[in-house]
């Protein structure tokens, strides 16, 4: 019996949806260990984890970071700058969907479920909280 597992589409979706674009890289190394694909998507997760680095040397020297910590705690609608953080996050979610589409359909095919992916979503939120506040603070 094969130990390959994959974690349902809505545990992705909202680790990554709330813990923004490094949440999403984080739960895409997960589920590619649990796909027995990590080295496979390692220049993938290498080039996501990248992108997020350059993009908060971007914001931090555009001064769009100082203007996001202003901010942050009030009551104010969000900018174009949360919604396209937002929408960056989603955009890796489904990359790396499908990216492991193939995957997942052949382990749903052999009757495999997808596993709910409570804790992988949960350890993701926090690498994407934390570490994307820690890199942020650390560029300020």
């Amino acid at each position: 019996m094969s130990t390959r597992r994959y974690y349902s589409v809505p545990a992705l979706a909202v680790s990554s949806l709330f813990g923004g674009p490094l949440a999403a890289v984080a739960f895409a190394a997960i589920e590619a260990r649990a796909l027995g694909r990590l080295e496979r998507d390692l220049p993938w997760i290498v080039g996501g984890v990248a992108t997020v680095v350059l993009a908060a040397l971007w914001a931090a020297s555009s001064g769009l970071l100082d203007a996001a910590l202003v901010d942050l705690g009030t009551r104010r609608v969000p900018t174009w700058e949360h919604v396209a953080y937002r929408a960056t996050a989603l955009g890796f979610f489904l990359g790396y969907w499908l990216l492991h589409r193939r995957d997942r359909r052949e382990l749903a095919r052999a009757g495999v479920a997808p596993v709910p992916g409570y804790a992988a979503g949960l350890v993701a939120l926090l690498v994407g909280l934390v570490g994307g506040t820690l890199l942020l603070l650390s560029l300020r």
